[in-house]
């Protein structure tokens, strides 16, 4: 790989930063999504990326689909223009929906992990990803065939952890299983929509939006918020949210949790007993 000229040194401007799910990488609470903007709405102004990694945020997430693979091709573009060193970065996308219609261009076949891993680095112009998603769970492939391709890429060096994305967690389960029983690579956490349909203001001097993102953040099993934006501004913004982490206390939570009324509902014991709230859960 070529010698990187290094234009910007990364600051986290006091960031957070967390473990990613069961492994030792470290993201920023807040990270940046190219969904619907880069390579869609946003070409060619790499200002949202530059005022992302000014404040703090080194995690960029893209995936094969968004805006038919040119969401890679931008981010790719931009981390070279800019300058951003390689190993300062985390680089994440996801592989499902291939940008073409072929029938081996989509799913989770070990043909198109594979190739279609190939073609993510190919159009982000880079040797790695730190992360490679599972987009969705497909049901036409056996699980152990789509361990194994991950597994294989990871043993490749295109990619140091793998994930998956909106799977369910018994399909997650199994993924584990099979890796633990074969000796593979696991997938080291899930990346899943989760805000909260905010309704009304609980505390009326914060922005819905801070406290929104705010509120996901503050969940114990988040590792990183991935935020959208359109324009740099949006980006600094969001950012606020940071400050009101600290605020969220539990009784201001509880505020939250009695406004929204749709937290979800506990599993079914069917007239026995709890179990002890401290014990594994019990869908594992």
């Amino acid at each position: 790989m070529a010698t990187e000229q290094v234009k910007i040194e990364f600051d986290p401007k006091g960031m957070p930063f967390r473990r990613l799910g069961s492994s030792g990488l470290r993201v920023p609470v807040f990270s940046l999504g190219g969904w619907l903007t880069l390579g869609g709405t946003v070409v060619g102004d790499p200002e949202i990326i530059k005022v992302a990694y000014e404040n703090g945020i080194n995690m960029f997430d893209t995936a094969e689909t968004y805006a038919k693979g040119k969401s890679e091709i931008e981010m790719g573009r931009v981390i070279k223009e800019l300058g951003l060193r390689r190993t300062d970065l985390i680089i994440s996308t996801k592989i499902f929906w291939g940008p073409r219609d072929g029938p081996n261009d989509k799913g989770l076949s070990r043909k198109h992990i594979i190739e279609g891993t190939r073609e993510s680095l190919a159009r982000l112009q880079l040797d790695y990803v730190d992360i490679l998603f599972a987009h969705r769970y497909d049901v036409t492939v056996p699980m152990e065939e789509v361990v194994r391709a991950f597994s294989w890429v990871i043993d490749q060096g295109w990619a140091y952890y793998w994930a998956t994305s909106e799977w369910s967690a018994r399909d997650l389960e199994e993924a584990i299983q099979i890796a633990d029983k074969l000796g593979l690579h696991k997938p080291v956490a899930e990346q899943c929509q989760h805000n909260m349909f905010h309704r009304e203001r609980p505390e009326k001097e914060y922005a819905p939006t801070h406290l929104a993102l705010a509120w996901v953040a503050k969940n114990p099993n988040t590792s990183t918020v991935i935020l959208g934006a359109s324009r740099p501004e949006q980006v600094v913004d969001n950012l606020q949210a940071l400050a009101v982490i600290p605020k969220l206390t539990p009784e201001i939570l509880a505020e939250v949790e009695e406004i929204l009324g749709n937290r979800p509902e506990g599993y079914p014991t069917y007239g026995r007993p709890a179990l002890d709230a401290y014990g594994r859960d019990p869908i594992f």
